[in-house]
């Protein structure tokens, strides 16, 4: 029976800052009937009022919606909801899911569910992060981004952001958060609300795609690989968020990129290497290098001193044949990463 399932179940998380409206997406996506074989992990019930929705209840913490949504809430913890979702589908009690989506709360680092999902033997396992997506709400977002570091950090780690209640504000203020949001994260995919539904976000996987359809490596990358970057490893690119931060504060993504293939040791040279930074200060790895002798690529993930083992795919997603990593860190120097990743 096992078999019928995909090896891993992809998750996408969905994280922001209170009153961002991250709670209207939730609702959207729980009357989405494109996502009937989602499971959808809630902080509470009561928080999204699915009485009209529900039509069968699996035990207290697992419901069955109308839209076919599985719909449960993070109970003691977000493995042990994971391995309970995980198991009830085997037994059948629950239907047939290919993804999970876990909310966060408003006032969440993602950090810990983005090490548990990387580190948890089980989750590790049995599910893979496909991305994040983070509202931000564009009346308030620019000051929390100013005052609050979990804020930040929700942005920082996004693959796809939502600006939410543009309608109250005028354009130029929402250039103004969405050139603060680029400084922060230049490589996630950023919309209006309602320009992008959050179906369709979270239809278009990232990371599980590569297993089916490997064309979507190429999407999930193209951002962090500028058309006018260098193929050499000693250059790469930077972003530098905007306003009124210290250097401490200072969010940069950098890439890399090399033309041959990274020889294992030097791989795991570098985890080491990275691991020698910040914890906090190490917000996001993500990439595609040829590892050992063969030219195949392997998919490289990593949240602060957590890395995934590397995922190896069948085979390159385009006619790039170049490995490429991008990094995400706040107050490291370009210098300092240019020598960990020329040993």
């Amino acid at each position: 029976m096992a078999a019928l399932f995909p090896a891993s179940t992809s998750i996408t998380f969905l994280t922001g800052f209170l009153g961002s409206g991250k709670t209207t997406v939730l609702n959207v996506l729980l009357r989405d009937r494109r996502l009937k074989d989602t499971a959808v992990i809630v902080n509470e019930f009561g928080e999204v009022g699915l009485d009209h929705l529900l039509i069968s209840q699996a035990d207290e913490n697992v419901v069955l919606l109308d839209s076919g949504c599985i719909c449960c809430t993070i109970g003691n913890g977000l493995s042990e909801t994971l391995e309970t979702l995980y198991r009830q589908r085997l037994q059948g009690k629950v239907p047939n899911f290919s993804r999970v989506v876990v909310e966060t709360t408003g006032l969440a680092d993602p950090f810990p569910m983005l090490r548990l999902a990387l580190s948890d033997y089980f989750v590790s396992k049995h599910f893979v992060i496909n991305g994040v997506l983070t509202t931000v709400d564009s009346a308030n977002g620019l000051s929390q981004l100013v005052n609050h570091r979990e804020a930040r950090n929700q942005v920082a780690v996004a693959s796809r952001i939502t600006v939410t209640k543009t309608d109250l504000c005028t354009p130029h203020e929402v250039e103004q958060l969405s050139d603060a949001i680029r400084g922060i994260n230049a490589n996630a995919v950023v919309t209006e609300s309602g320009q992008s539904p959050a179906g369709d976000v979270m239809l278009s996987d990232e990371i599980y795609e590569f297993i089916i359809n490997r064309p979507a490596a190429e999407e999930w990358l193209k951002e962090a690989v500028s058309s006018h970057a260098l193929s050499s490893a000693d250059h790469g690119h930077a972003s530098t968020m905007p306003g009124p931060f210290n250097h401490d504060e200072r969010i940069e993504s950098h890439a890399f990129y090399w033309d041959e293939p990274v020889a294992w040791d030097r791989y795991t040279g570098w985890l080491d290497q990275l691991r020698t930074l910040p914890a906090e200060d190490l917000m996001r790895v993500k990439g595609l290098v040829a590892l050992g002798e063969g030219q195949k690529p392997y998919v490289i993930q990593g949240v602060q001193h957590v890395f995934a083992a590397p995922l190896r795919l069948a085979a390159w997603p385009s006619e790039d044949r170049r490995s490429r990593l991008v990094v995400i860190a706040r107050g490291v120097q370009r210098p300092a990463l240019d020598r960990i990743f020329s040993s």
